[in-house]
């Protein structure tokens, strides 16, 4: 090839890459550059549902159980002789998948506090207790058309921990077949327990009559009776003071004459009791 062509081919070259290497320069699009691109807005895009400070899915942190024990019962004042003080629904907080349903599933009339059951969930004390007696009286209702050959409830003690279904606690059953026997609602928490199936099968009323239930807690050991009579007791845990809930537990229940009494700690705890049958409480259902 003669010199001048070789010369001219050499600066047709020059002149082709310079233009290419402006038409980049330029911004210009390419086929790479438009996946590159929605793959950043993706990354920078906010996972739906999520947003800082919250758990998956941007689900909030469950609420953390309080124990306050300078709130004021509605009715300190009307303490009976034996010092024991009335407990209404206005000394209750509510808690529930779904908080508005929860509450309003609950209800008082002529001092008897209600609940359908449904959602799960349950009604807490707005402050905390630790060495106490407690008295109730509960049913289930015939006339309702969830009631069940085995209908539950129960009263939850020193509530610990997130507000959950259901939080760790400790628990005087309410379920009809296991009536006034204690349970732990934690998998972390054992609790040692004395029953007295034979006295409950005594004692035990019917579903549709009201079977009264009384509690003593004492440096976080508990005993419950039935009708007055010693059904079950506990060895204390590590659970020794906090919230008393009542649960909605799927079946309508009615409460009626809640009432407290708080005791003085003393060193000597008095009030073990030894019923024939001893067991480690499993988790309630």
């Amino acid at each position: 090839m003669p010199r001048h062509r070789a010369a001219l081919v050499v600066v047709w070259l020059a002149l082709a890459a310079a233009e290419i290497a402006g038409c980049s320069a330029s911004g210009g699009p390419t086929e790479q550059a438009q996946p590159i691109a929605q793959n950043e807005r993706r990354a920078t895009k906010p996972a739906q549902g999520g947003s800082a400070g919250h758990g998956p899915a941007g689900k909030p942190s469950p609420p953390m159980i309080t124990h306050r024990f300078d709130v004021q019962l509605s009715r300190q004042n009307e303490a009976d002789a034996e010092g024991f003080v009335p407990l209404t629904l206005a000394d209750f907080d509510f808690f529930g998948p779904d908080a508005e349903a929860q509450r309003a599933a609950w209800s008082e009339r002529n001092g008897v506090i209600v609940t359908g059951g449904r959602p799960r969930g349950y009604a807490y004390t707005r402050r905390a207790f630790r060495d106490f007696v407690l008295r109730l009286e509960y049913r289930f209702p015939r006339n309702r058309p969830d009631d069940g050959t085995d209908p539950n409830t129960g009263v939850l003690l020193f509530l610990t921990g997130p507000h959950r279904v259901w939080p760790a606690c400790l628990e005087a059953q309410g379920k009809f077949s296991e009536m006034a026997t204690i349970k732990s609602n934690s998998r972390d928490v054992a609790v040692v327990v004395t029953d007295d199936a034979r006295a409950r099968s005594a004692v035990r009323r019917p579903v549709g009559r009201w079977n009264a239930l009384r509690i003593v807690a004492r440096g976080g050991a508990l005993r419950t009776y039935l009708n007055d009579r010693l059904i079950a007791s506990s060895r204390p845990t590590s659970l020794v003071a906090g919230p008393i809930g009542l649960q909605s537990e799927g079946f309508a229940v009615e409460f009626r004459g809640l009432r407290i009494r708080e005791l003085v700690p003393t060193e000597d705890d008095a009030h073990s009791a030894a019923p024939p049958r001893r067991r480690s409480a499993e988790r309630s259902d």
